[in-house]
């Protein structure tokens, strides 16, 4: 139904990606005629996602190696993983280091929103801190168990995860964890993580 948008025929398919246009729902404020039907309505979504993904995206896109379509999905993950705007840049970053960093045991993002992303398809409630048998779960999604990036988005993200992600800090950072205020604190080793983790998890439980 709409291969006429250029940027619909370039999203690939891939095994448990379920909902194709996932990722590419722009989230903005929408007004709706309530005879409107599915396709007009999705049309909306659509038009309006054409006028946001610049051109240069794809360009920065490409000097980056990725794909837009991958950038899209990094940025979903962004999204979800704080609460402000002003760490997206520094979330993306530790992403970008634990997908490019040479030793592989940390090209697995161990993102608490893909393992959400699961709970939510199985009827589950959100959780600011996911459990061992969270991340246990079988799905492609499970950045815990699944190297790179999942099969496709986990939402739609805005302008400012897409940016982030095409421009993020540069730091040595690889990982975060959440202060339990929508912010995040960020660590160089795994030693610091684990300070941060006894601070801001184990001492509230």
């Amino acid at each position: 139904l709409f291969l006429d948008y250029a940027f619909v025929t370039k999203i690939p398919q891939a095994e448990g990606r379920d909902w194709l246009l996932q990722g590419y729902l722009f989230p903005d404020t929408y007004e709706f005629d309530v005879n409107m039907d599915e396709e007009s309505i999705l049309r909306v979504f659509l038009d309006n996602t054409r006028r946001k993904l610049l051109p240069e995206y794809e360009e920065r896109a490409a000097k980056l190696g990725v794909t837009l379509d991958e950038v899209i999905n990094l940025a979903s993950i962004v999204q979800s993983e704080s609460g402000q705007i002003v760490e997206f840049s520094a979330v993306a970053g530790v992403f970008w280091n634990r997908l490019d960093h040479k030793d592989p045991t940390y090209h697995r993002l161990q993102s608490c929103a893909t393992i959400n992303y699961i709970r939510q398809k199985m009827g589950l409630p959100k959780l600011l801190y996911v459990q061992d048998e969270d991340i246990t779960l079988p799905s492609l999604y499970n950045t815990y168990q699944v190297d790179g990036l999942p099969p496709g988005p986990i939402n739609s993200p805005g302008a400012n995860a897409i940016q982030a992600v095409l421009y993020p800090d540069k730091h040595d950072y690889l990982y975060f964890v959440a202060k339990g205020d929508g912010t995040n604190v960020f660590a160089k080793t795994f030693k610091e993580h684990l300070a941060n983790v006894d601070k801001y998890i184990n001492s509230q439980n």
